[in-house]
């Protein structure tokens, strides 16, 4: 790998909008790719994005960008505290009221359809939400429209367990994982579900050794390695679940090189390419050694690449993103690095 740019003082998460790589960097939006920059004015209250654009909070007003910084909409609403944005036309405003308790507006086209109370949950697109009743309850949900006027179904999970994580809507199906209730996190059951909208019915329900596999929206697949050699076991396992046929691929994959704690926390997949991060620790020194950046190959099942960032020794990346050979990293030291492969 070669460091073609080092950026410091990120304090944000890097952002993958419309398959652009931006930053935030004090005042300014920095568009990786494109090279574009825009130090935007104090009297913008937050600076954020939401699917493929980017947005301001103003005191009287709400900007929205596209990729290029060009402002694509303006809507002059006060008291906003958030966005979640479908596209520049379909949207829907966040507020607080004066206790503190959130609620929103949806607009379709530019134009108020209705207000609700927050929920615990998620905007899917612009048609579903997902809903739990309660912020610790997750041994069901329900399937309905933004402003909760129209359920489409009630799911409940089977006895003694909960979802984990979030619901993903692939196509016509949301997938999601689920866990044991009754047990430790770490030492828990993991399925993914595979839930036909239409008809309502679980198509497929697999147990899986690891939790919180990058998703491919390309092919329809959870991706994901593991690797450690902690607690006197040596661990490299790669597992590859295609949620259109229900097919599971898992086994070891051989490297010769030692590997400390690769997880699924810090990983992202592109195309065939999975990267992931070793952040390695060392107990005897007792301080964090230079972290390793690597790629496993999903067609291969070999990793093609394994290298430290001496220049990120002492700090852990927290962040990574791939796209054309390149690779941008975040340190927990607020540092982007970006790498050509």
């Amino acid at each position: 790998m070669k460091i073609l740019a080092k950026i410091d003082n990120v304090k944000n998460n890097i952002w993958n909008i419309d398959n652009n790589i931006i930053i935030l960097k004090d005042n300014t939006l920095i568009n990786l790719d494109t090279k574009r920059e825009l130090n935007y004015k104090n009297d913008v209250i937050r600076c954020f994005y939401s699917n493929n654009y980017i947005y301001f909070i103003k005191k009287n007003e709400l900007v929205l960008l596209n990729v290029d910084f060009t402002i694509v909409n303006t809507i002059n609403q006060s008291n906003a505290t958030g966005l979640s944005i479908f596209d520049e036309n379909n949207y829907v405003i966040w507020f607080e009221n004066e206790d503190g308790d959130e609620y929103y507006s949806f607009y379709k086209e530019n134009n108020a359809e209705g207000t609700a109370d927050s929920f615990f949950g998620k905007f899917l697109d612009i048609s579903y939400s997902y809903r739990f009743k309660k912020r610790k309850e997750r041994s069901s949900f329900v399937l309905s429209n933004l402003l909760n006027t129209n359920t489409y179904f009630e799911y409940k999970c089977e006895p003694h367990e909960e979802i984990a994580g979030d619901i993903i809507k692939y196509k016509g199906i949301l997938t999601f994982y689920t866990r044991e209730i009754e047990k430790e996190l770490y030492d828990s059951k993991y399925w993914i579900n595979v839930l036909d909208i239409k008809t309502r019915q679980i198509i497929y329900k697999i147990l899986v050794e690891h939790y919180g596999a990058n998703f491919n929206y390309k092919k329809g697949q959870f991706v994901s390695i593991q690797a450690t050699n902690q607690n006197n076991k040596i661990v490299k396992s790669y597992e590859i679940l295609n949620i259109n046929n229900g097919v599971i691929q898992r086994d070891n994959f051989k490297f010769n090189e030692e590997m400390f704690s690769v997880g699924t926390a810090v990983q992202y997949i592109d195309n065939n390419k999975l990267y992931f991060v070793d952040n390695v620790y060392s107990y005897e020194e007792q301080k964090k050694k230079s972290p390793k950046i690597g790629c496993f190959n999903v067609e291969t099942k070999q990793i093609d690449f394994f290298e430290e960032l001496k220049e990120a020794e002492g700090f852990s990346i927290n962040q990574i993103i791939s796209k054309n050979d390149l690779i941008y990293v975040k340190t927990d030291n607020n540092e982007v690095f970006t790498l050509k492969i």
